[in-house]
């Protein structure tokens, strides 16, 4: 009975000594996560997938034959390095121009976190841009280029949109998806082939996106549709633009001779469909989250290393919005990996 009662007293010495060191590791992570989180991983995700499209179609044009490509050298590594960190400063703009008071509802607002905000905030995404478009410059000057007009796009415009042009969907759908074609081309540049070759095998992508985005942008107005049956109409028109731009790019993919985009399109068509049909939020999420799921195993079928900063991002971000928040993120019901209104993730997306 003593020997036993010892163990005891021995596996519950053991378990508080590791919840301690647990606490304690918490506690002297926190502050460093909080300043990572400005760059909002968890939407990075969808800029690295584009990334990884266009230097994976890049290679593929070189090499047709080419399937897996898996290698890395230092300029590809600055590259993507260099694109999230120009991705990175504009969601930081983004969520100053859109900051919401402390409280609200939706996902967790950064600006109860310890992190820089206000001007300290700006001078970060500044200094961010600055890092990262020295970075992406070894791989050309259409990297530079793109990272430039990428950063007008989502930093600028975007940024200082009024808040009707935030709301419509087809403004972002618009902005989304000329970024979209910036993050391919930082892409494509990377893999060393033609600039013009690029043009005609990143359509597909574009629309892709663009119907992601188009969806997201459409949330607010799914949630008044019990209500108000113009926002029905509206939605319902969106979703079948979206369900079209993604058929052209399933074509577009099938004539190009780009299996990873064509197969992708054609997958993320029937939950289009289903959320046509029922037009509830949880289905415009569930289209989100598995368009950007099939997209991130296909392309990611060219280019394997893309699975390894998307399943980081995801599951650091569930570690960290879990034990700041009690909030677990990404989730079902509030997108996982949002675009469009997504990127004002400070409380427009009312959801959880």
């Amino acid at each position: 009975m003593t020997t036993k009662l010892r163990n005891q007293n021995f596996q519950k010495t053991v378990a508080l000594n590791l919840k301690s060191g647990q606490k304690q590791l918490g506690l002297w992570l926190d502050p460093w996560l909080d300043r990572l989180f400005m760059l909002q991983p968890s939407l990075l995700i969808p800029a690295w997938i584009l990334m990884a499209a266009g230097l994976g179609a890049g290679e593929g044009s070189l090499t047709p034959d080419l399937f897996w490509q898996v290698s890395w050298d230092l300029t590809t590594g600055l590259l993507f390095l260099g694109g999230t960190l120009i991705a990175g400063s504009t969601f930081i703009f983004v969520r100053e121009s859109s900051r919401r008071p402390a409280g609200n509802q939706g996902l967790p607002s950064l600006s109860e976190t310890r992190i820089p905000t206000g001007p300290a905030a700006r001078r970060a995404g500044w200094a961010l841009l600055t890092a990262g478009l020295v970075l992406v410059l070894p791989a050309g000057i259409l990297a530079l280029a793109a990272g430039a007009l990428l950063f007008a796009l989502w930093g600028l415009l975007y940024t200082y949109l009024p808040p009707l042009g935030r709301a419509d969907p087809f403004v972002i759908t618009l902005i989304h998806g000329a970024a979209a074609g910036c993050l391919f081309l930082m892409g494509w540049a990377g893999s060393g082939a033609a600039a013009g070759a690029g043009a005609t095998l990143m359509l597909p992508y574009i629309l892709v996106l663009m119907a992601i985005a188009a969806l997201t942008g459409i949330y607010p107005l799914v949630k008044e549709i019990a209500n108000r049956s113009q926002e029905a109409v509206i939605s319902r028109t969106v979703v079948v633009i979206s369900a079209l731009m993604t058929l052209a790019a399933g074509l577009l993919g099938f004539a190009s001779g780009d299996p990873m985009i064509s197969t992708s399109a054609a997958l993320i068509i029937p939950f289009q469909l289903v959320a046509l049909v029922y037009l509830r939020p949880v289905d415009i999420f569930r289209t989100v989250r598995y368009a950007l799921l099939i997209l991130t195993v296909f392309i990611g079928a060219r280019y394997p290393l893309l699975y390894l900063p998307v399943l980081a991002a995801f599951y650091l971000s569930r570690y960290y919005y879990q034990r700041r928040y009690g909030h677990p993120y990404p989730t079902m019901e509030g997108g996982l990996w949002n675009l469009g209104r997504g990127l004002e993730f400070s409380g427009d997306l009312q959801g959880d």
